[in-house]
């Protein structure tokens, strides 16, 4: 069961303690069920599901030698971009 927490009409005026209290129900939805979503982002359908086929690619259709080719240099540069093995 996913506990779903609405924000149909967001305020317009940001605030810190807002911004703690949206960190803190995102931190609580990954701990509890391992998932969040956003709603009003602007993004098609079809972006999103092109946003998972990629995934999927990646995840699925690439072997793990093409994978490490591509493997994030995050603590010999420390940059993020990349592709993350699993260990």
């Amino acid at each position: 069961m996913f506990n779903y927490v609405d924000d149909d009409e967001p305020s317009q005026n940001d605030s810190t303690a807002q911004n703690d209290q949206i960190v803190t129900r995102v931190f609580n939805a990954l701990r509890t069920t391992g998932f969040f979503a956003v709603k009003g982002h602007g993004l098609s359908t079809s972006d999103i599901y092109r946003q998972f086929t990629l995934g999927r690619l990646l995840n699925e259709d690439v072997s793990e030698d093409e994978k490490r080719q591509l493997h994030a240099q995050i603590a010999e540069e420390g940059s993020w971009a990349g592709y993350k093995v699993c260990v």
